[in-house]
C-alpha cells in the first residue's frame, strides 16, 4: 500500500536511519566532487568491505565512494557518471570488483543514480555478486 505523504513525514530521521541500516546491500551517498566523497554510509556498505565501523573505515581512509573499487573500472566509472549527469542514462548498473579490508577481492552490483537535493548527490546500493561470478565462472569451464 503506498504511503501518503502525511504518513511518511511520521518517521523520525533515526528510525530511517536505522531502516536503512537493516538493508542487506550496501547503501550509500556521496558527493559529486572529485573523490565521491561519503555522506552516508549503512552498517552493510562497511560490512561489505570488510570493516566493523564507520569510524574504522574513516581512520583507515576508506573516504569515497569507490575507494576501495579496482582501479581498471574508475574510467568506467567517471565515462557512466558523466552519462547520468548529461540526461543520457537514469540509473547506471555496473558490475565491477573492489577490495575488503584484508585485501581480498569481491564482485558487486553498483546501482547509481543521481539526486539534485543537497547539491547534487550520487545515490549508490552495492549487491555483492561474487557468488554469481563463481558459478558463472565454473560454467564456462564445463
Amino acid at each position: 500500500m503506498p504511503l501518503d505523504e502525511q504518513s511518511k513525514g511520521e518517521l523520525s530521521c533515526e528510525l530511517r536511519e536505522q531502516i536503512l541500516s537493516q538493508m542487506p546491500c550496501g547503501l550509500c551517498a556521496a558527493k559529486r566532487d572529485e573523490k565521491k566523497t561519503l555522506l552516508f554510509a549503512n552498517n552493510s556498505f562497511y560490512t561489505m568491505f570488510g570493516y566493523e565501523s564507520p569510524a574504522q573505515a574513516q581512520d583507515e581512509g576508506f573516504l569515497g565512494a569507490f575507494d576501495r573499487t579496482e582501479p581498471v573500472y574508475l574510467p568506467k566509472i567517471e565515462e557512466k557518471l558523466q552519462c547520468l549527469l548529461n540526461g543520457q542514462e537514469t540509473v547506471l548498473a555496473l558490475e565491477m570488483q573492489h577490495r575488503r579490508r584484508d585485501n581480498s577481492v569481491f564482485w558487486a552490483m553498483v546501482r547509481i543514480s543521481g539526486s539534485e537535493k543537497d547539491e547534487g548527490v550520487w545515490i549508490c546500493a552495492f549487491m555483492d555478486i561474487s557468488a554469481q561470478k563463481t558459478v558463472e565462472a565454473e560454467l564456462r569451464f564445463r
